[in-house]
């Protein structure tokens, strides 16, 4: 038996690697072989059982063949003296001679003659028992061992660590007749393979066979891109770039000409218009300079022709009513804008000219105004579920949403960075909007200031934090490189006019503030209004500023307590005119204010609005503070959603590993995974003289999978991370892995083109 063993431990331990290139060789032809019963015959048995048994239990194993004769031998033996002994025992007792007097008196002969044979009998049956159960380990023992453990329970010694050890051989055995069993089942390619990867440290046998599979599957897959369909697309993914560009070059050509498409159209609808009856008095009731008629007279009259030559319409529903006939199906389309804050009753009779509605807004922004007027509320029920809904439901938006399901629009384009949108993002919109990663990141210059000032609240306002705001104002004027537009908002209309009271005092003292300010509040840029504004958060929905200044107002009163009291904040609802505050800004936003977050008791608040307002200050003082991690907790902590959110910069693969590496050692300071919003960037080459990403690198990672159409993948994705200013470039992995090399060289080309660009 022992040669047995010696034969296949040598076959297996010393299996040669020269076949090593013989089996990368065969491995692409030979996918038939099962290499994954391979790898649990490597892991599971082969160096593990084979050790065992060679090593710790040869010697137990070597006790094994000669069992039987032992035992058969010794058991009649050891019968045989226990039963000759116990026979002259029992002789001995039956003829017992009692010689003392005394004892015959104390006991009679029959009485300890019973006694005794009782005894022996019980010990008879012990002993009897006993070789039971002993008989057991004669299928474990050669009768030479079998009769040396006898000895030893005799004597009384305690053999259970021995009797372990073989059973550990037992179990060993069985394990080794498994190994003996598979390894009768395999090849040479199989014997070859195994050769290969053996080594007696198991974790490079496993490195070895994890990259045999690799290297089989990247094979395999070589040998499928040959097929002719297969390769065709294989061309394409070559051609990625040149693609690309095409269909970017093609969608940029199709803009320009739908829009001289509508021109010519247009132009040639003016010139058959002359044509329709009616038409010299319709224009000269629109030429004439007396005795005007009603816009709403001449659209009754002429409603037909105007739409010829105007078929879009920017229109309030209020002004609709005023001037358009009351026509149905009017207009093809109708849209309505800011949803959200249109009662049903003021829509219908706009909804009634148009054959096609679209209704457009969030549920996250403000709600009908209602402060200033009266809804009619009909006590009866009238008509079905549809009635019910349209009388029940708020805003128009609302009803929409019972029988329709959204379109969510994801992308945000407002904010370019990342602070000033997150808070909105993952309190009202679950994480979910697609936000641009910060391209440049200035210590000196965070996207959050907080201004810490000691006023008081008074009379429903707070002069020092006024004062402030007009300081601030001063110094941006004076200092903005470029000519960014400014915003105020604050949480009342007392704080309001406070501002605007401090601004034109400080107007009237100071020429050359007086000179910045008057230009600024009343600027006007390619046709839009983007003049300085104070506001209250019940007016700023649809506004947006380069720069936002908060002055909180909210402080210590003259008895030293903070109001719990927040206006319209606390109502319910408050959460979203927060919401549309803070989502204002471009560029900055400025927080003056007289209090700490922890001053704030709103754990009794039955609503949201005075709560996020706490969380929003809290997250402004971390922001400010630099304090990155506190900012991600607290995002984490009001998250609007039950997903989790993805703050950890955890690569997506290995070969994002791989990549990143290869940069780092070239020299480059390379980040991975960055932005905090689930639409990351998965590496991006930092350059620490102009504070800012100089290059983002795109792998086909989990952002890439994860993208629902191919456009949104391949084409807008990056036009939309282009617009915010980033360079970016794709490294394919089927590319990474053929020719690693030739594509850290393209990485290194696109870099140093754009340092001539910054540098020129």
């Amino acid at each position: 038996m022992n040669e047995i063993l010696e034969k296949y431990k040598e076959r297996l331990i010393n299996l040669s690697g020269s076949n090593r290139a013989l089996v990368c060789k065969k491995l692409p032809q030979k996918r038939a072989f099962d290499l994954w019963r391979l790898k649990r015959i490597d892991e599971n048995m082969c160096i593990n059982i084979i050790e065992f048994i060679f090593s710790e239990k040869q010697g137990a194993l070597e006790l094994l063949p000669d069992y039987t004769e032992l035992f058969n031998k010794k058991e009649k033996s050891m019968r045989s003296e226990i039963k000759s002994e116990y026979n002259s025992e029992v002789e001995i007792i039956k003829n017992l001679k009692l010689e003392s007097t005394e004892e015959k008196n104390r006991i009679s002969s029959e009485t300890r003659k019973r006694a005794l044979i009782e005894e022996i009998k019980v010990m008879a049956s012990d002993i009897d028992k006993a070789f039971e159960e002993i008989a057991i380990v004669k299928k474990a023992l050669s009768e030479r061992v079998y009769n040396i453990v006898i000895g030893e329970l005799l004597k009384g010694e305690d053999l259970t660590q021995y009797f372990k050890d073989v059973i550990g051989a037992l179990n060993a055995t069985n394990d080794y007749k498994e190994v003996l069993h598979n390894i009768r089942g395999l090849n040479k390619i199989h014997i070859d393979i195994l050769s290969y990867v053996f080594d007696k440290d198991l974790s490079i046998s496993k490195n070895r066979l994890n990259s045999l599979l690799e290297f089989v599957t990247l094979n395999h897959i070589l040998d499928i891109e040959k097929e002719a369909g297969i390769k065709e697309i294989t061309t394409y993914i070559n051609n990625f770039d040149g693609i690309v560009n095409s269909v970017n070059a093609i969608m940029k050509e199709k803009q320009n000409n739908v829009r001289n498409y509508i021109i010519d159209k247009w132009n040639k609808k003016a010139s058959q218009i002359s044509s329709f009856d009616g038409y010299k008095e319709f224009k000269r009731q629109a030429n004439k300079k007396r005795a005007l008629w009603p816009i709403r007279r001449y659209m009754d009259e002429y409603y037909e022709m105007v739409l010829n030559l105007f078929p879009c319409f920017l229109l309030s529903p209020e002004t609709v009513s005023e001037i358009l006939p009351l026509k149905d199906g009017m207009f093809d389309m109708v849209i309505f804008d800011e949803a959200s804050q249109m009662y049903i009753e003021n829509a219908i009779p706009t909804i009634f000219r148009g054959n096609q509605v679209i209704v457009a807004g969030d549920d996250k922004q403000l709600r009908p105004n209602g402060t200033f007027s009266n809804r009619y509320i009909d006590e009866e029920e009238n008509g079905g579920e549809e009635n019910r809904a349209a009388l029940e439901e708020e805003s128009l938006l609302d009803l929409a949403k019972i029988n329709y399901d959204p379109v969510s629009l994801m992308y945000h384009y407002r904010s370019r960075y990342e602070e000033l949108i997150n808070f909105s993002n993952y309190a009202f919109y679950g994480g979910k909007l697609k936000i641009s990663p910060n391209l440049s990141y200035d210590e000196d210059n965070l996207p959050i200031e907080r201004i810490k000032v000691d006023g008081r609240w008074i009379d429903r306002e707070n002069l020092d934090e006024a004062e402030e705001v007009c300081k601030t104002v001063y110094k941006i004027l004076k200092e903005r490189k470029n000519n960014e537009s400014v915003g105020i908002i604050t949480f009342n209309i007392s704080q309001k006019n406070c501002i605007e009271n401090c601004l034109e005092r400080k107007a009237q003292n100071d020429s050359e503030f007086a000179t910045l300010y008057t230009k600024e509040i009343d600027r006007v840029e390619n046709d839009e209004d983007i003049s300085m504004f104070v506001k209250n958060i019940e007016n700023v929905q649809g506004d947006e500023r380069d720069i936002i200044i908060f002055s909180i107002g909210y402080a210590q009163n003259e008895k030293g307590r903070v109001s719990v009291n927040f206006g319209s904040l606390s109502q319910d609802g408050g959460e979203n005119r927060l919401n549309v505050a803070i989502s204002r800004a471009k560029k900055k936003i400025y927080v003056v204010t007289s209090i700490e977050p922890e001053e704030l008791s709103v754990d009794d608040s039955k609503n949201k609005g005075p709560k996020l307002f706490k969380k929003y200050l809290q997250y402004v003082k971390a922001v400010s503070e630099n304090n990155n991690e506190y900012a991600k907790q607290i995002l984490k902590n009001v998250l609007d959603s039950e997903i989790n959110a993805e703050t950890d910069n955890e690569f997506d693969s290995d070969f994002e590993i791989e990549v990143c590496d290869k940069l780092r050692e070239r020299g480059y300071e390379v980040h991975n995974q960055i932005g905090v919003s689930g639409y990351r960037i998965d590496l991006g080459i930092y350059d620490s003289k102009e504070s800012k990403y100089i290059l983002g690198i795109e792998c086909d990672g989990a952002a890439y999978h994860g993208s629902k159409s191919a456009r949104e993948r391949d084409i807008h994705r990056q036009r939309y991370l282009e617009s915010r200013g980033w360079n970016i470039i794709r490294i394919w992995s089927k590319h990474w892995w053929n020719n690693p090399d030739f594509e850290i060289r393209r990485i290194e080309d696109e870099v140093d083109r754009i340092k001539k660009i910054i540098y020129s």
